[in-house]
């Protein structure tokens, strides 16, 4: 009797364990993590980068696999010096994502900040894919200066080409 009563103390103790892990955030964190994410945002365009941490930090804690708060964090690290760390919540924002096409996009954009425009492309490009992605003239411009970058002036033409199908008002390099 004792060893059976012990088992279903362990086993319970590790599902408790287990639901306490991959509890679902509440919509009262998942709100306080958009408003924390908003405000961190701001304060970061405003150069106040210690209440911008503190507030992403607050965003993370409320709701750690929110893509928004985990691309903005990314992009707090990538500006603040801590690029190689960006990485990680970009890719994180990717795969939290629903709809990837914008944090494809970011993702890329920071690709193409560290100089490494065949792997940005790669993303530009797949943001286009999203047919939820409002914006796809503009990672089909990135796709075309990355493409610049890489020295392919035909590739960096047709994507040219397709932002401006996209979104008329692109403005694309006149030096083609």
């Amino acid at each position: 009797m004792k060893i059976s009563l012990y088992r279903i103390i362990v086993i319970t103790f590790c599902a408790l364990l287990f639901s306490a892990c991959t509890l679902v955030p509440s919509q009262e964190e998942i709100n306080a993590a958009r408003i924390n994410t908003d405000l961190g945002l701001h304060y970061l365009h405003q150069d106040n980068t210690i209440l911008a941490k503190e507030k992403f930090i607050l965003a993370l804690k409320e709701n750690p696999k929110d893509p928004d708060v985990n691309d903005a964090w990314g992009y707090f690290l990538e500006t603040t010096g801590a690029e190689k760390d960006a990485e990680h919540y970009y890719l994180d924002a990717i795969s939290f994502a629903e709809f990837k096409g914008m944090y494809q996009n970011n993702y890329g954009t920071y690709l193409y900040r560290q100089g490494r425009y065949s792997e940005s492309m790669t993303q530009f490009l797949l943001a286009t894919e999203d047919a939820n992605y409002l914006f796809l003239g503009h990672a089909y411009k990135n796709a075309g200066m990355a493409a610049l970058k890489l020295g392919s002036k035909e590739s960096a033409k047709t994507f040219f080409a397709k932002a401006k199908k996209n979104d008329p008002k692109i403005s694309i390099p006149n030096n083609l």
